[in-house]
């Protein structure tokens, strides 16, 4: 997922609080660009992971909660990792 958010020029907006530009313009570009950053988080993941992001609003919260699902540090989760490789 997070190679794709870079192909497309999209990790910044998901690595980062960005605040909404003031301009028109800039506005309409942001919106863009957070559809779809959301869009390839919701592509990228199963089905099954679905209802755990669909109440959040924006695509960092979601990818933030992602992150917590499959990136932590505990021994436990490492074994069970390694069990599915």
């Amino acid at each position: 997922m997070t190679s794709i958010l870079y192909e497309n020029d999209l990790d910044d907006i998901v690595l980062n609080v960005i605040e909404e530009p003031n301009t028109n313009v800039g506005k309409l570009a942001y919106k863009k660009k957070k559809g779809k950053a959301r869009r390839v988080i919701y592509d990228s993941i199963r089905e099954a992971l679905i209802p755990n992001i669909t109440s959040l609003k924006t695509a960092k919260e979601c990818y933030d909660t992602l992150v917590n699902l499959y990136e932590k540090k505990a021994p436990s989760q490492k074994r069970v990792l390694k069990k599915r490789l």
